[in-house]
């Protein structure tokens, strides 16, 4: 157990900036009990930093940290490689079995990310580009030299490598792929009712928004906004996906069933960061009017190209200022950051972790909240 806190406080505080309240919900839905028994999928998985929280959180499941690029998945290995449930996969997730290649290039490193994303439908929001500062390659549009990497549709994983285990969470964030990963993954969902997050770049490509937000409602979901900057563009959100209805035995004690309003009404974590404005339900029709809707094409944040939905673009909020249009941080955010700058060096990790999991969400609304 000591082992376990200090691996997720030593993985949490590598990761001061990126995706706190992210990772809060999810550790505290795991220790609230409200995650179905069954494994966790961690997909673009990037340099494992999540997959080996995810992992710590949960020690007692098996992670699955999956990502196309040999780079990145060596990265993992040697951060959280020592830890026994972990599984890593190279490869993608896809609607698919395809195999596919990343083009020959002496820039690939760890961190490196790519899209497979198909364009061919106008669907992806990424195509070439960047995000948060590193080059986004979407590998569709290269021939059949460099690295070779396999794509599978969940369904045909739990259908064979995985044919023993059933779903309990999984955690989807690869640059534009998402909804070919929930194509392909619609058996698996019906059977397990998993809790799962999918990152969108919300103003972005407001076609593929909808039609990602309305697959999720078809497939019995109810969508939540986390109101927290993801990356950039700063429109960038994570999605907190529930099951309107549950699976049989969806808990050891049976103390939770997996539909949404019951997830939300037993859980503190979650009702209290709904109160507060952070997780906001969300649907086709009414996510635009989320994430900085001035991010929206010709919208005031978003006048070019080049200046859009960027530091640069997106105003400071004062006490008067439309959140929705203004960028603020919950106080327990702000708080957090400045314990973990001065603290990084010299700490307690394990009296750090307990006063991380007593302490409360928030102890009163961020300025404009109210």
């Amino acid at each position: 157990m000591t082992r376990t806190i200090l691996f997720w406080a030593a993985i949490m505080f590598q990761s001061v900036s990126t995706e706190l309240i992210l990772n809060e919900l999810i550790r505290s839905i795991a220790l609230e009990g409200l995650i179905p028994e069954g494994s966790v999928i961690d997909a673009g998985a990037n340099n494992g930093q999540d997959t080996c929280l995810f992992a710590s959180m949960m020690p007692t499941r098996t992670v699955h940290g999956l990502d196309p690029l040999q780079h990145n998945i060596a990265s993992l290995k040697k951060l959280c490689g020592s830890n026994p449930n972990v599984r890593p996969l190279l490869g993608g997730l896809g609607a698919a079995e395809q195999t596919l290649h990343v083009p020959a290039s002496k820039s690939r490193y760890g961190g490196q990310q790519i899209s497979i994303a198909s364009r061919t439908s106008g669907e992806s929001p990424i195509g070439k580009g960047t995000r948060d500062g590193v080059a986004v390659l979407n590998v569709v549009e290269y021939n059949n030299t460099g690295q070779e990497f396999h794509v599978w549709p969940v369904d045909q994983l739990f259908a064979t490598q995985w044919r023993d285990e059933r779903l309990g969470f999984a955690h989807w964030d690869t640059e534009g792929n998402e909804l070919d990963i929930l194509r392909g993954a619609v058996g698996t969902l019906r059977r397990d009712a998993p809790i799962f997050t999918v990152e969108i770049v919300v103003h972005k490509s407001p076609q593929y928004t909808v039609a990602l937000l309305e697959f999720i409602a078809s497939l019995d979901y109810k969508s939540y906004l986390i109101e927290e900057e993801a990356g950039l563009p700063l429109d960038t959100r994570n999605l907190l996906n529930l099951p309107r209805r549950h699976r049989e035995n969806m808990t050891a004690d049976g103390a939770h069933k997996g539909h949404s309003h019951i997830l939300m009404k037993g859980s503190p974590t979650l009702r209290r960061y709904e109160q507060h404005g952070i997780l906001v339900h969300v649907n086709a029709s009414t996510i635009s009017d989320h994430a900085y809707p001035c991010c929206k094409r010709g919208g005031p944040c978003c006048q070019s190209s080049t200046r859009c939905c960027s530091v640069s673009t997106v105003p400071r909020c004062s006490h008067s200022n439309d959140l929705r249009q203004c960028r603020v941080e919950p106080r327990l955010l702000l708080e957090e950051r400045a314990e973990r700058a001065q603290s990084i060096s010299s700490t307690n990790w394990s009296a750090l972790f307990q006063q991380a999991v007593s302490r409360p969400i928030l102890e009163e609304p961020a300025a404009g909240l109210k």
